[in-house]
């Protein structure tokens, strides 16, 4: 006698809709036997959080269309502010030996000696005129 299946079984004595019903609700999570009850409380929430946002839209809208406006403005980073570009590194050269500042390692600099330093540094770097050098720099001036 060959063994029947509690599929078999459960087909033969069961009308198929009660066996369906019965292992959906065996198988499924609370949110799959109730989804129009957890679609529904999830809505409400939704609905709930926008009414809190909603009496400042106008000003939110506004925020966003100026920060639009301007994030073209800002620097390609935003460390360090002032970022020198390739064509100025020259120049940032020209002023230390005018200033006569000594090495970036030397603890006797000037606080503008430094600054310069630093400029040039970050001219080297963000300019890729030179990262290495840029880097070394950096790492004299501490």
């Amino acid at each position: 006698m060959a063994r029947k299946s509690i599929v078999g079984i459960l087909a033969q004595t069961v009308p198929p809709m009660v066996t369906a019903g019965a292992w959906r609700i065996s198988t499924t999570s609370n949110a799959e036997e109730f989804p129009q009850a957890d679609s529904e409380s999830a809505r409400q929430r939704l609905i709930a959080a926008l009414n809190k946002l909603r009496p400042n839209e106008a000003a939110m809208r506004a925020k966003w269309i100026e920060d639009e406006q301007g994030w073209h403005k800002l620097p390609p980073r935003a460390w360090p502010p002032i970022q020198p570009k390739a064509n100025e590194v020259p120049a940032l050269r020209a002023q230390l030996e005018a200033a006569k500042c000594l090495p970036a390692g030397a603890t006797m600099n000037t606080p503008e000696c430094k600054q310069m330093i630093f400029h040039l540094a970050s001219g080297l770097i963000f300019a890729s005129v030179d990262p290495t050098e840029g880097f070394k720099l950096y790492q004299e001036l501490g």
